[in-house]
């Protein structure tokens, strides 16, 4: 992240462990982020055709949970 800041790279990095999502991508923004729409568009709207990064740290968390509730994000 460090780099990408130095570089001036506009990024995203969610913790997915602490509020993994459930229903769908922009639920998750705007219900967990209080953002407009899903991370990736916000994202998106921001490097305006650029280069830009979405880190997803513990990823594994989405995996568990897809396999442990019903209403967990559907990944594929």
């Amino acid at each position: 992240m460090q780099k990408l800041k130095a570089e001036q790279v506009p990024y995203l990095a969610l913790k997915l462990d602490k509020r993994p999502p459930e229903k769908s991508a922009r639920q998750y923004g705007v219900d967990i982020l209080d953002l407009p729409e899903s991370p990736v568009l916000c994202l998106s709207q921001i490097a305006a055709g650029g280069l830009c990064v979405l880190i997803l740290d513990q990823l594994d968390a989405i995996r568990w949970t897809s396999q442990h509730n019903r209403t967990a994000l559907k990944m594929g």
